[in-house]
């Protein structure tokens, strides 16, 4: 067999593999694109049972909120990390932000439009900064547990 035949053999051959390969990533694209509709099917379901069947205080858990507005992985650990920056910043400035600027941020950081604000209730982020208090007091950080205290109960 000549090197030319042998060339042409082994063309045909990865033409074949391409082939294969070609219907494998269409049948996994199939896959994800079913496995991707159940999620949002699974989220739309969650969701309505939760606004059904808990009460006016689940609606306002910061993750209750981010599957509600399908937030992308990095978005969600940004808004996650609000109350820390929050926290830091009140430190390094030594000015308490009010409840209403930290929610303010906090819808910013969700990516709320103007007009749906108003669907977001404070109570969202004070519940927030509060969970990130006991946390922060049950790892020993008191200090940020004190700052947050100063931010959630200043008069």
């Amino acid at each position: 067999m000549s090197d030319i035949q042998k060339l042409e053999e082994r063309i045909k051959l990865l033409e074949t593999e391409n082939q294969k390969l070609k219907y494998t990533m269409d049948l996994i694209d199939t896959e994800c694109h079913k496995v991707s509709e159940k999620v949002k099917r699974l989220n739309y379901v969650v969701e309505e049972m939760a606004e059904s069947s808990f009460s006016s205080k689940f609606n306002t858990d910061i993750e209750y909120v981010c599957l509600k507005l399908d937030l992308e992985p990095l978005q969600y650990i940004e808004v996650k990390c609000l109350p820390m920056k929050m926290e830091v910043e009140y430190r390094k400035t030594g000015k308490i932000p009010s409840i209403q600027e930290c929610h303010e941020k906090l819808l910013e950081e969700l990516g709320v439009p103007e007009k749906e604000k108003s669907n977001y209730p404070i109570e969202i982020i004070i519940n927030m900064l509060k969970k990130f208090k006991k946390d922060m007091e049950e790892i020993g950080e008191m200090e940020r547990a004190k700052s947050i205290y100063k931010i959630v109960n200043q008069k």
